[in-house]
């Protein structure tokens, strides 16, 4: 039972860092933020459009991780406990989606592998 709380637990922290990533893309369907500016001398005030700037991205387009981009980590540090044992073999690259996979899978005296 423990050994299926603590892959849920990887599950579901897996879940929420693709979240965090998924929601890190700008909405280009909503207008960038403006900035308020107040003219002293005339008492008139006007806005400025402010656009973002991308700092930024992988579309990760190909079928596989560029690692120019990403680092892949095989093997358990042993830190924080971890049950896992992370292999480059459970992230893969389709169609624009970058897809990362846990497994009940007995590798390096773990018995999870992750990436």
């Amino acid at each position: 039972m423990k050994q299926l709380l603590n892959f849920a637990k990887s599950a579901a922290t897996a879940s929420a860092l693709m979240l965090l990533i998924s929601s890190c893309s700008k909405d280009l369907n909503r207008p960038s933020p403006s900035i308020k500016t107040n003219d002293e001398k005339t008492g008139s005030s006007s806005t400025t459009p402010r656009a973002g700037t991308l700092l930024w991205s992988d579309e990760f387009n190909g079928t596989s991780v560029n690692t120019a981009n990403w680092n892949i980590d095989n093997g358990n540090p042993g830190v924080n406990n971890e049950k896992e044992y992370y292999q480059s073999a459970n992230a893969t690259v389709s169609g624009g989606f970058l897809t990362i996979t846990a497994r009940k899978q007995s590798v390096g005296g773990q018995p999870y592998t992750f990436h």
